[in-house]
Protein backbone atom coordinates (compact mmCIF):
# COMPACT_ATOMS: atom_id res chain seq x y z
CA UNK A 1 0.00 0.00 0.00
CA UNK A 2 1.35 3.17 -0.92
CA UNK A 3 2.32 5.50 2.27
CA UNK A 4 0.29 8.92 2.42
CA UNK A 5 1.15 11.87 4.45
CA UNK A 6 -1.51 15.21 5.12
CA UNK A 7 -1.81 17.63 7.60
CA UNK A 8 -5.06 19.40 7.79
CA UNK A 9 -5.84 22.21 11.05
CA UNK A 10 -9.25 22.97 12.11
CA UNK A 11 -10.81 25.70 14.70
CA UNK A 12 -14.53 23.80 15.10
CA UNK A 13 -17.20 26.07 16.63
CA UNK A 14 -18.48 23.30 18.51
CA UNK A 15 -14.98 23.68 20.71
CA UNK A 16 -15.75 27.25 21.92
CA UNK A 17 -14.94 28.76 25.23
CA UNK A 18 -16.78 31.22 26.94
CA UNK A 19 -14.81 33.79 25.27
CA UNK A 20 -15.58 32.81 22.07
CA UNK A 21 -12.65 31.62 21.27
CA UNK A 22 -11.69 27.67 20.03
CA UNK A 23 -8.59 25.99 20.17
CA UNK A 24 -6.93 25.18 16.99
CA UNK A 25 -6.45 21.75 16.28
CA UNK A 26 -4.03 19.22 14.35
CA UNK A 27 -4.59 16.73 12.09
CA UNK A 28 -2.03 14.41 11.31
CA UNK A 29 -3.18 11.32 8.81
CA UNK A 30 -0.09 8.60 7.62
CA UNK A 31 -1.50 5.88 5.73
CA UNK A 32 -4.87 6.06 7.03
CA UNK A 33 -3.89 6.23 10.58
CA UNK A 34 -5.07 9.52 11.84
CA UNK A 35 -3.62 11.50 14.91
CA UNK A 36 -5.58 14.64 16.56
CA UNK A 37 -4.57 17.34 18.84
CA UNK A 38 -4.92 20.66 20.21
CA UNK A 39 -2.28 23.33 20.14
CA UNK A 40 -2.06 26.35 22.79
CA UNK A 41 -3.08 28.50 20.46
CA UNK A 42 -6.67 29.90 20.18
CA UNK A 43 -8.80 32.11 18.13
CA UNK A 44 -12.60 32.74 16.91
CA UNK A 45 -13.58 30.09 14.66
CA UNK A 46 -14.70 32.47 12.16
CA UNK A 47 -11.51 34.16 11.72
CA UNK A 48 -9.18 31.25 11.64
CA UNK A 49 -8.48 31.25 7.93
CA UNK A 50 -8.16 35.52 7.79
CA UNK A 51 -6.01 35.67 10.91
CA UNK A 52 -2.28 35.70 8.87
CA UNK A 53 -0.89 35.39 12.40
CA UNK A 54 -3.21 32.18 12.67
CA UNK A 55 -1.87 30.67 9.77
CA UNK A 56 1.90 31.59 9.54
CA UNK A 57 1.60 29.68 13.19
CA UNK A 58 -0.14 26.63 11.37
CA UNK A 59 2.32 26.67 8.17
CA UNK A 60 5.34 26.42 10.91
CA UNK A 61 3.98 23.35 12.49
CA UNK A 62 3.19 21.60 9.20
CA UNK A 63 7.05 22.47 7.99
CA UNK A 64 8.11 20.86 11.66
CA UNK A 65 5.80 17.72 10.73
CA UNK A 66 7.20 17.68 6.81
CA UNK A 67 10.82 17.65 8.23
CA UNK A 68 10.17 14.92 10.83
CA UNK A 69 8.32 12.95 8.31
CA UNK A 70 11.51 13.06 5.53
CA UNK A 71 13.94 12.25 8.55
CA UNK A 72 12.16 9.03 9.38
CA UNK A 73 11.77 8.02 5.61
CA UNK A 74 16.04 8.67 5.31
CA UNK A 75 16.37 6.94 8.18
CA UNK A 76 14.03 4.09 6.47
CA UNK A 77 12.36 4.17 9.93
CA UNK A 78 8.67 2.95 10.44
CA UNK A 79 6.92 5.68 9.80
CA UNK A 80 3.37 6.07 11.63
CA UNK A 81 0.88 8.96 12.64
CA UNK A 82 1.74 8.44 16.32
CA UNK A 83 5.13 8.62 16.09
CA UNK A 84 5.90 11.62 14.26
CA UNK A 85 3.03 13.35 16.91
CA UNK A 86 5.17 11.80 19.68
CA UNK A 87 8.62 13.39 18.18
CA UNK A 88 6.84 16.66 17.46
CA UNK A 89 5.45 17.14 20.72
CA UNK A 90 7.95 15.45 22.84
CA UNK A 91 11.15 15.05 20.64
CA UNK A 92 11.49 11.80 21.04
CA UNK A 93 13.57 10.89 17.44
CA UNK A 94 16.70 8.92 18.87
CA UNK A 95 16.86 5.14 19.21
CA UNK A 96 16.94 4.42 22.40
CA UNK A 97 13.45 2.85 23.03
CA UNK A 98 14.43 0.22 25.36
CA UNK A 99 12.86 -3.64 26.38
CA UNK A 100 12.53 -2.20 29.76
CA UNK A 101 10.51 0.81 28.36
CA UNK A 102 8.26 -1.28 26.11
CA UNK A 103 7.34 -3.05 28.52
CA UNK A 104 6.52 -0.26 31.28
CA UNK A 105 4.51 1.86 28.28
CA UNK A 106 2.22 -1.71 28.22
CA UNK A 107 2.42 -2.09 32.04
CA UNK A 108 0.93 1.36 32.36
CA UNK A 109 -1.66 1.05 29.96
CA UNK A 110 -2.63 -2.21 32.09
CA UNK A 111 -2.79 -0.31 34.66
CA UNK A 112 -5.31 2.55 34.19
CA UNK A 113 -7.61 -0.27 32.32
CA UNK A 114 -10.48 -2.05 34.96
CA UNK A 115 -8.49 -4.92 35.68
CA UNK A 116 -7.85 -7.16 39.17
CA UNK A 117 -4.61 -6.85 40.39
CA UNK A 118 -4.05 -10.81 40.19
CA UNK A 119 -4.62 -10.03 35.95
CA UNK A 120 -2.28 -7.09 36.17
CA UNK A 121 0.68 -9.65 37.83
CA UNK A 122 -0.05 -12.02 35.14
CA UNK A 123 1.82 -9.25 32.69
CA UNK A 124 4.59 -8.31 35.03
CA UNK A 125 5.31 -12.22 35.22
CA UNK A 126 5.28 -12.02 31.20
CA UNK A 127 8.17 -9.51 31.26
CA UNK A 128 10.23 -11.20 33.90
CA UNK A 129 9.87 -14.70 32.18
CA UNK A 130 10.60 -12.89 29.24
CA UNK A 131 14.13 -12.09 30.02
CA UNK A 132 14.60 -14.99 32.03
CA UNK A 133 13.89 -17.19 29.09
CA UNK A 134 15.54 -15.10 26.30
CA UNK A 135 18.45 -14.20 28.02
CA UNK A 136 18.02 -10.53 26.95
CA UNK A 137 18.93 -7.64 28.83
CA UNK A 138 16.24 -5.22 29.78
CA UNK A 139 18.59 -2.32 28.86
CA UNK A 140 18.81 -3.46 25.12
CA UNK A 141 17.20 -1.69 22.04
CA UNK A 142 13.49 -3.11 21.88
CA UNK A 143 13.91 -2.83 17.61
CA UNK A 144 17.07 -5.79 18.14
CA UNK A 145 14.50 -7.91 19.19
CA UNK A 146 13.77 -10.85 16.66
CA UNK A 147 11.19 -13.96 15.88
CA UNK A 148 14.04 -15.76 17.32
CA UNK A 149 13.67 -14.93 20.51
CA UNK A 150 9.81 -14.87 20.96
CA UNK A 151 10.79 -18.78 19.69
CA UNK A 152 12.96 -19.35 22.86
CA UNK A 153 10.35 -17.94 24.88
CA UNK A 154 8.34 -20.68 23.17
CA UNK A 155 10.43 -23.48 24.21
CA UNK A 156 10.92 -22.70 27.38
CA UNK A 157 7.26 -21.89 28.16
CA UNK A 158 6.56 -24.90 26.66
CA UNK A 159 9.09 -26.95 28.76
CA UNK A 160 6.92 -25.59 31.79
CA UNK A 161 3.51 -25.47 31.00
CA UNK A 162 0.34 -26.76 29.40
CA UNK A 163 -0.20 -25.91 25.61
CA UNK A 164 -3.18 -23.92 26.78
CA UNK A 165 -1.05 -22.15 29.05
CA UNK A 166 1.48 -21.11 26.39
CA UNK A 167 -0.84 -20.07 24.27
CA UNK A 168 -2.37 -17.85 27.08
CA UNK A 169 1.21 -16.33 27.88
CA UNK A 170 2.61 -15.92 24.35
CA UNK A 171 -1.03 -13.74 23.28
CA UNK A 172 0.10 -11.52 26.72
CA UNK A 173 3.67 -10.92 25.81
CA UNK A 174 2.35 -10.11 22.11
CA UNK A 175 0.31 -7.04 23.46
CA UNK A 176 3.33 -5.71 24.58
CA UNK A 177 5.21 -5.92 20.96
CA UNK A 178 1.92 -5.47 18.97
CA UNK A 179 1.73 -1.98 21.43
CA UNK A 180 4.85 -1.08 20.32
CA UNK A 181 4.75 -1.58 16.79
CA UNK A 182 1.69 0.18 16.15
CA UNK A 183 2.56 3.11 18.17
CA UNK A 184 5.74 3.26 15.83
CA UNK A 185 8.41 2.80 18.45
CA UNK A 186 9.52 -0.48 17.04
CA UNK A 187 10.18 -1.00 13.09
CA UNK A 188 9.54 -4.17 12.90
CA UNK A 189 6.77 -6.38 14.95
CA UNK A 190 8.95 -9.85 16.03
CA UNK A 191 5.60 -11.56 16.41
CA UNK A 192 4.87 -11.01 12.93
CA UNK A 193 5.66 -14.37 11.69
CA UNK A 194 4.99 -15.81 14.74
CA UNK A 195 2.13 -18.23 14.74
CA UNK A 196 -0.17 -18.20 18.12
CA UNK A 197 -2.35 -21.77 17.97
CA UNK A 198 -4.96 -21.58 20.44
CA UNK A 199 -5.16 -24.93 21.84
CA UNK A 200 -8.60 -27.01 22.68
CA UNK A 201 -8.52 -27.53 26.33
CA UNK A 202 -10.61 -30.63 27.43
CA UNK A 203 -12.76 -29.56 29.86
CA UNK A 204 -13.00 -31.50 32.90
CA UNK A 205 -15.47 -32.61 35.46
CA UNK A 206 -16.59 -35.59 37.68
CA UNK A 207 -18.71 -38.30 37.15
CA UNK A 208 -20.42 -39.86 40.09
CA UNK A 209 -18.31 -42.67 40.36
CA UNK A 210 -15.47 -40.17 40.65
CA UNK A 211 -17.21 -38.16 43.28
CA UNK A 212 -18.21 -40.96 45.15
CA UNK A 213 -14.59 -42.38 45.20
CA UNK A 214 -13.47 -38.91 46.49
CA UNK A 215 -16.10 -38.65 49.19
CA UNK A 216 -15.44 -41.92 50.37
CA UNK A 217 -11.84 -42.84 50.10
CA UNK A 218 -10.13 -43.36 53.47
CA UNK A 219 -7.70 -40.78 54.06
CA UNK A 220 -5.81 -40.30 57.25
CA UNK A 221 -4.08 -37.01 56.38
CA UNK A 222 -5.74 -33.85 57.83
CA UNK A 223 -4.31 -31.75 54.68
CA UNK A 224 -5.87 -33.72 52.24
CA UNK A 225 -9.00 -34.37 54.36
CA UNK A 226 -9.46 -30.75 54.56
CA UNK A 227 -8.51 -30.25 51.00
CA UNK A 228 -11.45 -32.80 50.22
CA UNK A 229 -14.12 -30.77 51.88
CA UNK A 230 -12.81 -27.41 50.36
CA UNK A 231 -13.00 -29.28 47.09
CA UNK A 232 -16.80 -30.72 47.18
CA UNK A 233 -17.72 -27.18 48.44
CA UNK A 234 -16.46 -25.65 45.39
CA UNK A 235 -18.19 -28.77 43.49
CA UNK A 236 -21.80 -27.63 45.41
CA UNK A 237 -21.36 -23.97 45.01
CA UNK A 238 -19.27 -23.71 41.46
CA UNK A 239 -17.49 -20.59 43.21
CA UNK A 240 -14.27 -19.87 41.63
CA UNK A 241 -10.66 -19.84 43.76
CA UNK A 242 -10.64 -16.58 44.22
CA UNK A 243 -14.20 -15.69 44.85
CA UNK A 244 -13.92 -18.95 47.46
CA UNK A 245 -11.30 -16.89 49.61
CA UNK A 246 -12.99 -13.72 49.87
CA UNK A 247 -15.85 -15.64 50.91
CA UNK A 248 -17.09 -14.67 54.75
CA UNK A 249 -19.72 -15.94 57.08
CA UNK A 250 -22.22 -12.76 56.02
CA UNK A 251 -22.00 -13.60 52.28
CA UNK A 252 -23.92 -16.62 52.68
CA UNK A 253 -27.90 -15.30 53.37
CA UNK A 254 -31.02 -17.10 53.53
CA UNK A 255 -33.96 -16.73 51.19
CA UNK A 256 -37.53 -16.44 52.08
CA UNK A 257 -38.59 -19.92 51.17
CA UNK A 258 -35.07 -21.04 53.10
CA UNK A 259 -32.78 -21.49 50.46
CA UNK A 260 -28.98 -20.48 51.35
CA UNK A 261 -27.10 -18.51 48.59
CA UNK A 262 -24.57 -16.21 48.04
CA UNK A 263 -25.37 -12.98 46.19
CA UNK A 264 -21.95 -10.89 45.26
CA UNK A 265 -19.80 -9.59 42.94
CA UNK A 266 -16.80 -11.86 40.83
CA UNK A 267 -13.53 -10.87 42.33
CA UNK A 268 -11.92 -11.41 38.71
CA UNK A 269 -14.90 -9.69 36.68
CA UNK A 270 -16.86 -7.52 38.65
CA UNK A 271 -19.95 -9.49 37.55
CA UNK A 272 -22.59 -10.49 40.21
CA UNK A 273 -23.31 -13.64 40.68
CA UNK A 274 -26.23 -15.81 42.85
CA UNK A 275 -24.72 -19.01 43.83
CA UNK A 276 -27.48 -21.30 45.16
CA UNK A 277 -25.95 -23.87 47.93
CA UNK A 278 -27.28 -26.88 47.87
CA UNK A 279 -27.94 -29.60 50.40
CA UNK A 280 -24.27 -31.14 50.60
CA UNK A 281 -22.85 -27.42 50.28
CA UNK A 282 -24.90 -25.87 53.50
CA UNK A 283 -23.16 -29.29 55.33
CA UNK A 284 -20.09 -28.55 54.68
CA UNK A 285 -20.51 -25.01 55.86
CA UNK A 286 -22.12 -26.07 59.09
CA UNK A 287 -19.67 -28.20 59.57
CA UNK A 288 -16.62 -25.57 59.58
CA UNK A 289 -18.77 -22.89 61.29
CA UNK A 290 -18.51 -20.58 58.19
CA UNK A 291 -14.59 -20.69 58.49
CA UNK A 292 -13.30 -23.11 55.65
CA UNK A 293 -9.50 -24.22 55.72
CA UNK A 294 -8.21 -22.50 53.33
CA UNK A 295 -4.80 -22.66 51.55
CA UNK A 296 -3.02 -21.28 48.75
CA UNK A 297 -4.24 -22.24 45.06
CA UNK A 298 -1.06 -24.24 44.09
CA UNK A 299 -0.95 -26.09 47.41
CA UNK A 300 -4.37 -26.89 47.05
CA UNK A 301 -4.02 -28.48 43.19
CA UNK A 302 -1.08 -29.92 44.66
CA UNK A 303 -3.03 -31.64 47.50
CA UNK A 304 -6.01 -32.49 44.53
CA UNK A 305 -3.67 -34.17 42.21
CA UNK A 306 -2.63 -36.59 45.42
CA UNK A 307 -6.20 -36.94 46.50
CA UNK A 308 -6.91 -37.90 43.19
CA UNK A 309 -4.15 -40.40 42.88
CA UNK A 310 -5.66 -42.09 46.82
CA UNK A 311 -9.06 -42.12 45.23
CA UNK A 312 -7.92 -43.93 42.38
CA UNK A 313 -9.05 -40.94 39.63
CA UNK A 314 -7.12 -40.52 36.68
CA UNK A 315 -8.36 -37.61 35.65
CA UNK A 316 -6.24 -33.85 35.88
CA UNK A 317 -8.56 -32.44 38.79
CA UNK A 318 -7.99 -28.86 39.83
CA UNK A 319 -9.93 -26.39 41.56
CA UNK A 320 -11.48 -25.21 38.21
CA UNK A 321 -12.95 -29.11 37.70
CA UNK A 322 -15.45 -28.43 40.76
CA UNK A 323 -16.99 -25.37 38.88
CA UNK A 324 -17.66 -28.05 35.81
CA UNK A 325 -19.00 -30.15 37.65
CA UNK A 326 -21.45 -27.39 38.91
CA UNK A 327 -22.32 -26.11 35.90
CA UNK A 328 -23.03 -29.65 34.78
CA UNK A 329 -25.69 -29.90 37.44
CA UNK A 330 -27.24 -27.06 37.03
CA UNK A 331 -28.35 -27.64 33.54
CA UNK A 332 -28.53 -31.74 33.64
CA UNK A 333 -30.00 -32.08 37.28
CA UNK A 334 -31.92 -28.86 37.95
CA UNK A 335 -32.39 -28.58 34.11
CA UNK A 336 -32.30 -25.09 34.01
CA UNK A 337 -31.76 -22.59 31.67
CA UNK A 338 -28.91 -21.57 30.23
CA UNK A 339 -29.11 -18.23 31.33
CA UNK A 340 -30.06 -18.84 34.50
CA UNK A 341 -27.47 -21.08 34.79
CA UNK A 342 -25.22 -17.89 33.33
CA UNK A 343 -26.07 -15.78 35.84
CA UNK A 344 -25.66 -18.33 38.63
CA UNK A 345 -21.47 -18.54 37.91
CA UNK A 346 -21.28 -14.88 36.87
CA UNK A 347 -20.64 -15.50 33.21
CA UNK A 348 -21.67 -11.89 30.88
CA UNK A 349 -22.89 -14.34 27.82
CA UNK A 350 -24.08 -17.78 27.81
CA UNK A 351 -20.99 -18.55 25.43
CA UNK A 352 -18.69 -18.65 28.26
CA UNK A 353 -21.40 -21.25 29.86
CA UNK A 354 -21.32 -23.29 26.82
CA UNK A 355 -17.83 -23.44 27.05
CA UNK A 356 -18.22 -25.06 30.98
CA UNK A 357 -21.16 -27.06 30.96
CA UNK A 358 -21.87 -30.48 28.84
CA UNK A 359 -25.29 -31.74 28.59
CA UNK A 360 -25.28 -35.41 29.03
CA UNK A 361 -27.46 -37.68 26.87
CA UNK A 362 -29.52 -38.74 29.61
CA UNK A 363 -30.69 -34.81 30.15
CA UNK A 364 -31.37 -35.27 26.11
CA UNK A 365 -34.00 -38.03 26.90
CA UNK A 366 -35.19 -36.37 29.66
CA UNK A 367 -36.05 -33.20 28.53
CA UNK A 368 -37.85 -34.51 25.09
CA UNK A 369 -40.02 -37.22 27.43
CA UNK A 370 -40.64 -33.98 29.70
CA UNK A 371 -41.91 -31.84 26.30
CA UNK A 372 -45.11 -34.60 26.70
CA UNK A 373 -45.36 -35.49 30.07
CA UNK A 374 -45.43 -33.48 33.17
CA UNK A 375 -42.44 -32.30 34.71
CA UNK A 376 -40.97 -34.41 37.21
CA UNK A 377 -40.20 -32.82 40.64
CA UNK A 378 -36.95 -31.74 41.61
CA UNK A 379 -34.40 -33.70 44.21
CA UNK A 380 -32.96 -32.56 46.92
CA UNK A 381 -29.27 -33.24 46.83
CA UNK A 382 -26.38 -33.87 44.53
CA UNK A 383 -25.73 -37.43 45.15
CA UNK A 384 -29.58 -38.24 44.59
CA UNK A 385 -28.83 -36.84 41.28
CA UNK A 386 -25.50 -38.28 40.69
CA UNK A 387 -27.16 -42.00 41.68
CA UNK A 388 -29.69 -41.39 38.98
CA UNK A 389 -27.41 -40.56 36.04
CA UNK A 390 -25.42 -43.52 37.08
CA UNK A 391 -28.64 -45.34 36.44
CA UNK A 392 -29.03 -43.91 33.22
CA UNK A 393 -25.22 -44.72 32.13
CA UNK A 394 -25.58 -48.60 32.95
CA UNK A 395 -28.91 -48.08 30.71
CA UNK A 396 -27.20 -46.97 27.59
CA UNK A 397 -24.45 -49.37 28.44
CA UNK A 398 -26.92 -52.41 27.97
CA UNK A 399 -28.34 -50.98 24.95
CA UNK A 400 -24.97 -50.48 23.60
CA UNK A 401 -24.49 -54.45 23.96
Amino acid sequence: MRETFCVNFYCRPAAKRKNGKAPVEVSLIVSGQRELWQTPMKCRPEDFKKDTIIQAYCTSIENRLNEIYLNLTMKKEAITAYKIKDIFKHGNADNSYTLATLFDDGLKIKAGESITLGTYKKYELIRDKFFKWTGLNEKQEANKCTATDIIQFRIEAEKQHAPQTVSKELKNLKYFFNLAFNSGKIKSNPFASIKISAAEEDQCYLEYSELKQIRNCIITNDRLDKTRDIFLFLCFTGLEWADLIHLNTKDVQKYKDGQYYISKPRVKTGIKYISILYEDAIDLWEMYDGQLPLISPQKFNMNLKELARIAGIEKKITSLTARHTYACYLLNYRQLPIETVANMLGHKTTNQTRHYAKMFGATVFEQNKMAQTPRQPHRTTYMEYLEEKEAWDCFFQSLGT
